[in-house]
């Protein structure tokens, strides 16, 4: 059977109180000496704590949860999400910290209630919808909190991406190659980012004086929604000559898409991601993209929440982004109508 804190303390003769303190360093203080007794018997012996029974000590489960975007089912398979969850997962390894992670659910209150019954120590948000009531709410309640990329207004810390700088690097990185048609297939707009990002398209092309109407399509930050977008773009009467997408998926999309139809990347239109995730490196040719270190803002988030969990004040962290160019971009093609 299992070695309980009740056969340490009759081992050493010491009372179960004064063995817990030992070992979970409080909340009364023990001496040296006995601190190190008990510590040296629970190795001998092959004591393994009660989780449950040393949060009802410390006040704290040493886990936090993690919420992906809600009411997206497919969520796991975005690879924005995949570079996030690792960032965190890395980090509470580092700190001993388990991840309890919270499924999608049509109900914010379900989804509330879940997180305040499992006795999560802090919360890290991925990417919630500016509309969601879940992160305003348990920031009411006082659980430490923090948002990878941008939510609801009102809930901070938030570990985000320069959106409009990495949009802008994106645009006069085509406009040097000579592109005067650009379109752009944005993700959904329920994502403060995707707004951010397309707004900052829309305040470049206005400044370079290219700006139409029919030159912003609305996607779902999906492969399928990248196909769509491009489908419609072509659709319309003035074919663009490069296409920026509002991350790697849907710019993936569009490579497939582009070559189904006979039309050849970069030869004939140039295109450009946001992310720098691994598809972009994978794919063929390797695409043109504006990384964000959605690693690092991840890890930042959850480092975040210890601060918090210490005492510690919090603090919005934004992150430069960078072009990483690959072989989706070239020259406007000759004899293209600008």
């Amino acid at each position: 059977m299992p070695v309980t804190i009740k056969d340490l303390a009759r081992h050493l003769n010491l009372s179960v109180s004064t063995v817990s303190y030992a070992l979970n360093n409080g909340p009364k203080p023990v001496s040296n000496d006995v601190r190190r007794r008990v510590r040296e018997a629970a190795d001998a012996m092959g004591y393994r704590p009660n989780r449950i029974a040393r949060s009802l000590v410390t006040k704290r489960t040493h886990a936090v949860g993690v919420v992906p975007p809600i009411n997206e089912l497919e969520v796991m398979r975005s690879q924005f999400m995949q570079m996030a969850l690792q960032g965190i997962y890395n980090s509470a390894t580092r700190h001993g910290y388990d991840i309890v992670l919270f499924t999608s659910s049509n109900s914010a209150d379900h989804l509330v209630s879940g997180i305040l019954d499992a006795r999560v120590d802090g919360v890290i948000f991925i990417a919630s919808p500016a509309e969601s009531p879940v992160p305003v709410e348990v920031m009411e309640r006082g659980l430490p909190l923090a948002m990878v990329a941008f939510g609801p207004p009102s809930c901070r810390p938030v570990f985000s991406a320069d959106n409009v700088g990495g949009t802008r690097l994106a645009c006069n990185h085509l406009w040097d190659l000579g592109h005067r048609r650009l379109a752009y297939v944005t993700g959904s707009l329920k994502s403060t980012d995707a707004v951010q990002r397309r707004d900052a398209f829309i305040a470049w092309s206005r400044e370079r004086g290219v700006y139409s109407l029919g030159s912003i399509v609305e996607g779902d930050f999906t492969f399928e929604g990248g196909r769509r977008g491009i489908r419609a773009l072509l659709n319309r009467p003035e074919t663009p000559t490069a296409v920026v997408c509002g991350n790697d998926e849907m710019a993936y999309g569009v490579l497939l898409q582009l070559r189904e139809m006979g039309i050849r990347v970069p030869t004939d239109m140039s295109l450009v991601g946001f992310d720098g995730s691994p598809l972009a490196a994978g794919s063929d040719p390797p695409l043109v993209t504006v990384r964000q270190p959605v690693e690092e803002m991840s890890t930042a988030a959850m480092e975040s929440v210890l601060q918090q969990l210490a005492g510690e004040p919090a603090a919005d962290i934004q992150f430069d982004t960078h072009l990483t160019v690959g072989g989706t971009t070239a020259p406007v093609p000759v004899g293209a109508i600008l």
